[in-house]
This record gives structure tokens, sequence and C-alpha cells, in this order.
């Protein structure tokens, strides 16, 4: 028999700007409902349901076969082995169910930064490229931070908040080139650190 082939068509992702709770993580895949190949034959839907023991979805198929393929990083979120998993009834509604292990709830004893009361916006640009800290979540030293992580990953410069060691309990923000860069500045982050609204740093050596 011929091998299976199968056409690219859909991509669910959840945005990686905001950090996320396991409840707020269950409710944003929980209201995805995904209308593949719309206004043809072919035409599929597929819908999610994460609870604390399983990662389930539900297809229903008109004359077509779904492959569903869990990105790397979800699968090791929620402890998944298996990567691609098929639905193959055609006509009717397919139900789908995946044993997972909930992820261990760290908690975060990190002083406190933002809240959902700063309605500013709080956006860097580096060389022309945004770096954007979501607004109305609760933010600690450790979530900026990761959250800096990812949206640095791929630019040429580290964002880190930590610790003061010159004024106890006192929060206080670095900004790390690895190269020369430009940097824009929201203009809360202009009054907090006392700068203007475009500032050339040269690379951190001391990195």
């Amino acid at each position: 028999m011929p091998q299976q082939s199968w056409m690219y068509n859909k991509m669910v992702k959840l945005p990686k700007k905001r950090h996320y709770s396991w409840y707020d993580f269950k409710k944003e895949m929980n209201i995805y409902n995904v209308i593949g190949q719309e206004g043809t034959p072919h035409q599929y839907t597929l819908s999610f349901n994460v609870t604390d023991d399983t990662f389930a979805f539900t297809g229903h198929l008109k004359n077509v076969h779904v492959k569903v393929w869990l990105s790397e990083k979800l699968m090791r979120f929620l402890s998944i082995e298996t990567q691609e998993h098929v639905l193959l009834t055609t006509g009717e509604t397919n139900h789908y169910n995946i044993a997972i292990v909930k992820p261990q709830v760290l908690v975060d004893t990190s002083p406190l930064i933002f809240t959902p009361f700063i309605r500013e916006p709080l956006w860097f640009k580096v060389d022309g490229k945004m770096v954007e800290i979501p607004l109305g979540e609760y933010w600690t030293k450790n979530t900026m931070n990761e959250a800096f992580k990812i949206e640095c990953s791929a630019l040429p410069v580290a964002i880190v908040f930590f610790i003061s060691t010159q004024v106890p309990g006192e929060i206080e923000l670095k900004i790390k080139p690895k190269e020369r860069v430009t940097v824009e500045l929201s203009e809360f982050w202009q009054r907090i650190l006392n700068v203007g609204e475009k500032k050339i740093f040269e690379a951190d050596v001391h990195q």
C-alpha cells in the first residue's frame, strides 16, 4: 500500500507572552475550536479538553483523516510519550484521550513586581524589535525573568530583574547586551530607570 501523505492545515498555539497557572492553561486550551478545510468537502472540526489527568480532543470528520501533532514542549509539559495521533473514522465524531501527568505546581516566593492595576504600556524595543510585558497580570521577579528569557532568546540582549545588593528589598533591572544595541523604552521605563526614550548600550563584557 502507498504510504499515507498528510497536508499541513492548522496550528493551535497558545500566546507565549503570558505566564499561565494550571487553571489558566486548561481554560485557554478548552476554548479552542478548530475548523479545517472550511467550506470544502474535506471540512473537519477539532476541539480540545484538558483535565488534571487527560488531554482529549474531539474531531468530526467528513471524508478525510486528521493527524494531530504535538510539540515536544507540550509533550514534556504533560508527560506525553507519543507525538502523532490520528483520527480515522469519517462521517462521525471521533474521541481521542491521552493520559497525562499534571505538571508540578511550583511555589513562587520571589517578590511581586507588577500587578493587574498597572495600565501603562511596558515595552522595550531592541534594535527596533519589540519586547512587551502583557498588562492585567501579576508578575513576580521569577516569572518576569522567565518571560524575558523567552522574549529575548533571539535578541542580542538579556533583560533581568534582580534583588539589589545596595538597598535591601529593592528590585533592580539590568539590560545586558551581547553586542552594541539601541534600546527604546516606554514612558514607564524611562521614569523608573531615569533614562531618555532611546539609549545605546555597549556590549557587556562581564556576562
